[in-house]
């Protein structure tokens, strides 16, 4: 996904109505953040509101076309 659905033309557009950030859930200093929103498949991208309660998540990887389309409704969702 990061080499391929994050770059795309069609998430590229809706880059700025988020926030992003990149956790290693092999670092254990992440281990408490990766139980809170329960990550157990990676990719794991949980989408969360500007308060850091979680709206919802995309677990594994998808095309740029869908994720697109999840980022435009947590983005409606959000009033972004």
């Amino acid at each position: 996904m990061k080499k391929n659905v994050y770059p795309s033309a069609e998430v590229k557009q809706l880059h700025d109505k988020f926030v992003w950030v990149y956790l290693d859930v092999d670092d254990d200093a992440n281990s408490k953040v990766a139980q809170k929103f329960k990550v157990q498949g990676i990719p794991h991208v949980q989408f969360l509101d500007k308060n850091g309660s979680a709206l919802t998540s995309q677990v594994g990887g998808v095309s740029p076309a869908e994720f697109a389309k999840l980022l435009a409704t947590v983005a409606e969702k959000a009033g972004k």
